[in-house]
């Protein structure tokens, strides 16, 4: 089964197969789904992200604009082979990202590699493990 790999150290990256996701169609779509990347499996209240996204917008036309930045979520999903169903879920009060394929995400798994770091014992147990959280960091999240 494919996985879902993300980048999200520097430019945020999707890789899903043989298929590659650098440009999003815009920043809030950008923006939308980092939230949810670091914030997956919860029901996220859409007037809560609304306002995330567009704090100062007018609410009706906010409410229209996240409309859209989820739509085209979902279509860039679809497009990278990784179908919408499978990690976005919604109802008229919520969404979530929760994909049913496997995912890794490179901010995971520099945490999980600091906390290693911690629970070793020798310093060059350790400088070794730190050294394997520095190549993952290619710039700020």
């Amino acid at each position: 089964m494919k996985s879902l790999q993300v980048l999200g150290f520097g430019k945020l990256q999707l890789q899903y197969g043989d298929q590659v996701v650098v440009n999003f169609p815009t920043r809030q779509v950008e923006e939308l789904l980092g939230f949810f990347l670091l914030n997956q499996g919860a029901h996220h209240g859409r007037e809560k992200l609304i306002a995330l996204l567009w704090p100062h917008s007018d609410p009706d036309k906010a409410r229209g604009r996240f409309s859209t930045a989820l739509w085209r979520l979902r279509v860039m999903f679809n497009e990278l082979g990784a179908p919408a169903d499978s990690c976005l879920h919604a109802t008229r009060e919520w969404v979530a990202f929760a994909p049913s394929y496997p995912l890794q995400i490179d901010v995971e798994q520099f945490q999980e590699t600091i906390l290693q770091a911690e629970s070793l014992m020798t310093g060059s147990e350790r400088e070794r493990v730190l050294v394997d959280a520095l190549a993952l960091y290619k710039g700020e999240l």
